[in-house]
């Protein structure tokens, strides 16, 4: 199966009960503009409350279409206090979940992304540092952005 019918099917299956259009929570958000024809998002809460998912989920998992694809897990932070770990472990259960929506055919490409408004302490930035996600076997760091970044900027960068 290629990426463009896996992608496909992943809409006509939760087209109705997942899929969404909006990129802001907790009043922080990203900037898609330049990208909204290529790409499709899962809108965490929502797949939780319709689907069988144990544990947390991050925000958003975004599956881009354009050149060989890419995976964003995408949390949103606002405020300013955050538990670290928590946001960490959200994102890495939506790259599981997006692992598991691509069967056969998952974009080498991945970005762990925490979006955040809020100051960074020493020990929020320690855990940053030092716990990674993984996706495909591979490791990285989640990458912090302040609300309001822009995706398309993000991906030309990296």
């Amino acid at each position: 199966m290629t990426l463009a019918s896996n992608i496909a099917h992943i809409r006509r299956a939760h087209q109705n009960c997942c899929l969404t259009d909006s990129y802001e929570d907790e009043g922080c958000g990203l900037d898609v503009r330049g990208l909204e024809s290529h790409i499709t998002t899962i809108h965490g809460s929502n797949y939780q409350a319709n689907h069988r998912w144990q544990g947390r989920l991050c925000d958003r998992i975004i599956i881009g279409e354009s050149g060989d694809g890419f995976v964003c897990a995408v949390e949103f932070k606002g405020g300013n206090s955050i538990d670290m770990s928590v946001a960490i472990e959200q994102i890495q259960r939506g790259l599981e979940l997006a692992t598991s929506m691509l069967p056969g055919q998952q974009p080498e490409k991945w970005y762990p992304l925490l979006l955040y408004s809020g100051h960074n302490g020493k020990r929020e930035q320690k855990m940053l540092m030092r716990n990674k996600v993984t996706y495909k076997g591979k490791k990285e760091r989640v990458d912090r952005l302040n609300c309001g970044a822009s995706l398309l900027n993000y991906l030309e960068r990296n």
